[in-house]
């Protein structure tokens, strides 16, 4: 996150101060011999369990429960070890999420915990944002999504090139001038090939898309810091868990192919369980902060939307509490709020006067147009857009954005711009 787009809590938060030391040489990277890495934080089950080193488990799939080693739950062997640039393996990345959970254990505690003020210090909600925005990036089911994306963002990206004969063959001749048009033909059946089976790809999918997730995080740390927060206490029963940490509920999303994010639409509410006593509540700005009792009922409704949202495992301090949550869950399948589908959002630069994409999504109900604020700028631009998976595949919408480049900017296709947004970031930024 660039220094300039801080604002006071992430520039005063402990966390942030030692990155940046780090980040100057003034102080030692993190490192880890760590093997198996969590993508729950272990700070976080902790909190779900009297017992301090074991859990409830509860397999959402088959309605098993099982008594966990917290040591091993919501983990994986190697989950973040990646080949450095001398091909050698470490385990940086597990590194650098320790130092966040080392920082952020005790903002939490004291935003769990009232002390002498209601309030949170920003520095504190600063450390916790970026905790969040980390806990929803770092999961297996995300990682494999970003790799899906970057494959299809690629596709999207060389096939608007490749697939039209005339473009592809006034670029390969740029490299080899005395090539045939037998040959050219045979290198761009070639090249498309490679690209719909996947042959072209970053060397390591994984470690792209957690660099992805990182910065992505860096992002939404910022949206969930401007947002509404509220520390809700169970006054009866008790929050339970899961392998994904989080949930998301959106009544209202913005567009027919909106999956669920932290600014989805207004109406947004990303509930992220605390402890067995405690769930963090965030809904869409302005910046405040509260606390709140809460029911059974609300309990209840918390809990089936962590259990929809879980990959395979949802945890808690009982076992009994684990099996009344599946009973409920099959008696209430209405209030089991699950993720919705991530579909990658292609943004290409509006043409005066050239409606065709507009009228094509006018027609099936969806808005024309979308508008995104600019990186630089901030300013809403409007956008045309295509939709991976409604609108095509990624090569089906490559040929088209060739086709556009060729109406709209006279046969360059480096003149028409694309970019490949997924479904959280677009989301949160369409207007």
């Amino acid at each position: 996150m660039p220094l300039a787009d801080l604002n006071k809590g992430f520039c005063y938060s402990e966390l942030f101060l030692e990155l940046r030391l780090m980040a100057s040489g003034e102080l030692p990277k993190p490192t880890t011999e760590a093997i198996r890495h969590h993508y729950v934080p272990q700070l976080l089950l902790r909190r779900f369990s009297p017992r301090r080193e074991r859990i409830w488990q509860l397999d959402a799939g088959n309605g098993r429960t099982d008594d966990q080693r917290i040591d091993r739950a919501a983990s994986k062997r190697r989950l973040y070890e990646f080949k450095d640039e001398d091909g050698e393996p470490n385990a940086d990345t597990e590194a650098w999420l320790a130092l966040v959970e080392r920082h952020a254990a005790p903002a939490l505690r004291r935003m769990e915990s009232p002390g002498p003020t209601l309030g949170l210090a920003d520095w504190d909600r600063a450390t916790i944002a970026f905790f969040l925005a980390l806990l929803r990036g770092r999961t297996p089911t995300m990682l494999s999504n970003l790799e899906k994306f970057s494959a299809q963002a690629l596709q999207v990206y060389f096939g608007s090139f490749w697939s039209d004969a005339d473009t592809f063959a006034e670029r390969w001749r740029e490299e080899y001038p005395d090539a045939t048009p037998a040959e050219i033909e045979k290198a761009q059946v070639e090249a498309l090939a490679m690209l719909r089976e996947g042959r072209i790809r970053p060397e390591d999918p994984t470690q792209d898309a957690m660099y992805h997730a990182l910065m992505l995080s860096g992002e939404s740390s910022q949206v969930i810091f401007e947002s509404r927060w509220t520390v809700l206490h169970a006054e009866r029963g008790e929050f339970v868990t899961s392998d994904v940490g989080l949930a998301m509920h959106d009544p209202e999303p913005k567009f027919p192919w909106s999956g669920q994010g932290w600014l989805s639409s207004p109406a947004v509410q990303v509930t992220i369980p605390l402890s067995s006593k405690a769930c963090l509540l965030v809904t869409p700005g302005p910046a405040d902060f509260s606390r709140a009792p809460v029911d059974s009922k609300t309990v209840d409704m918390i809990n089936l939307r962590t259990f929809g949202w879980a990959d395979r495992f949802v945890f808690g301090s009982s076992e009994s509490e684990l099996k009344r949550l599946a009973r409920l869950a099959a008696e209430r399948p209405h209030d089991v709020v699950r993720p919705r589908p991530m579909q990658q959002v292609i943004l290409v630069d509006a043409e005066p006067g050239d409606t065709s994409l507009a009228d094509e999504h006018r027609k099936r109900g969806w808005p024309p147009q979308v508008q995104v604020n600019d990186e630089c700028t901030g300013l809403p631009i409007v956008h045309d857009y295509m939709v991976v998976g409604e609108d095509g595949e990624p090569l089906e919408i490559a040929a088209k954005t060739t086709a556009l480049s060729k109406r709209r900017a006279g046969s360059n296709p480096g003149k028409l711009r694309i970019k490949a947004v997924p479904r959280d970031v677009s989301d949160e930024r369409a207007a």
